[in-house]
């Protein structure tokens, strides 16, 4: 058979052959890791590009439909041709889903807080995509508990108190840091459960997620302490692959666009997800606790001012150094 095979392409004219090699290297070449990965630079400039996101506890997690719809806005202002957003619904903890992301399985975005592993592992879009935002963090707590938290003045009031965490979650790293007991939580419902039962005593949410977290709650026994404020510099980003070069660039070119451009900060403040947590004058007088994050590495773009939205009480941008109270 192979000496068949050589036969036929011995009779084959020159250029064919040279068209037919030439074919099976390109073959080759896209079943490499790095080719499989990168497949916005394969696509024709006709064929939509599909970027696959992964989506968790939906009816629990309210803040996806705002990424998603950043992620939109993004690769349309990135890039000339057209992009689209694939929820791929995948069960498995935050380091499950950077795996697969790290792998360039099932997913080609994910979004999360950064640490220099993190950074080490993917490739971050360094544009914040809350404005910074993830670290002002407002504290749930069941209403029985309100007038106990009203006393909390500083850091070291607030170490007498457990907060619910995740388990994989920078945030916990950041907290035990400064000297606040955790209690780490691999499942994200499971966190609102032990708060109900009693096992820790404070939830820390971000300012733009916590509303809608609370009000997807099937049981409407917590409240929002809108009086307390944890501080921290904690960027959010998009992350890719690696190899993933073409889509991490326009990424990036899109954000920065829409960041220098106020169209980010619009989204932020008028999407149903994010919304409610504007005005944002409504919380100065707000006692600022300021805690230090020794995990943000030294790439975080502070100086850019446009990437960072200003919050009552809190200095900006609170770096790495920071002093806590």
């Amino acid at each position: 058979m192979a000496s068949c095979l050589l036969s036929l392409l011995m009779d084959l004219p020159r250029r064919a052959l040279v068209v037919l090699v030439a074919g099976l290297v390109a073959g080759l070449a896209l079943c490499t890791p790095a080719a499989a990965a990168d497949r916005s630079a394969l696509l024709p400039p006709s064929m939509p590009l599909t970027v696959r996101v992964p989506v968790q506890d939906t009816a629990i997690r309210g803040n996806h439909p705002y990424f998603i719809d950043l992620l939109q806005a993004a690769l349309e202002r990135g890039g000339q041709s057209p992009a689209i957003v694939s929820a791929v619904p995948l069960i498995g903890s935050q380091e499950r889903l950077l795996r697969y992301l790290e792998a360039g399985e099932h997913i080609d975005v994910y979004w999360v807080g950064t640490a220099p592993d993190r950074e080490r592992r993917l490739a971050p879009v360094r544009v914040p995509l809350t404005g910074g935002l993830l670290g002002i963090r407002l504290p749930v707590i069941l209403p029985q508990r309100q007038e106990e938290f009203a006393r909390i003045r500083s850091v070291e009031d607030l170490r007498q108190y457990t907060a619910c965490q995740g388990d994989q979650w920078p945030d916990s790293d950041i907290l035990e840091a400064n000297g606040l007991p955790v209690l780490r939580i691999n499942q994200f419902h499971v966190m609102y459960e032990m708060l109900r039962a009693g096992r820790c005593d404070y939830f820390p949410r971000s300012v733009i997620e916590v509303y809608a977290e609370v009000a997807a709650q099937p049981q409407k026994s917590f409240m929002i302490d809108e009086t307390l404020v944890l501080a921290y510099r904690y960027p959010l980003y998009f992350f890719t692959s690696r190899d993933n070069i073409a889509l991490n660039r326009r990424l990036e070119a899109g954000l920065t666009a829409m960041a220098h451009d106020g169209s980010l900060m619009a989204l932020i403040e008028t999407h149903p997800t994010t919304s409610p947590a504007f005005p944002l004058h409504r919380f100065q007088g707000a006692r600022i606790l300021t805690l230090t994050n020794p995990l943000l590495p030294q790439e975080t773009p502070l100086a850019d001012r446009s990437l960072w939205v200003p919050f009552p009480g809190v200095s900006a941008p609170i770096d790495s150094g920071q002093k806590t109270n």
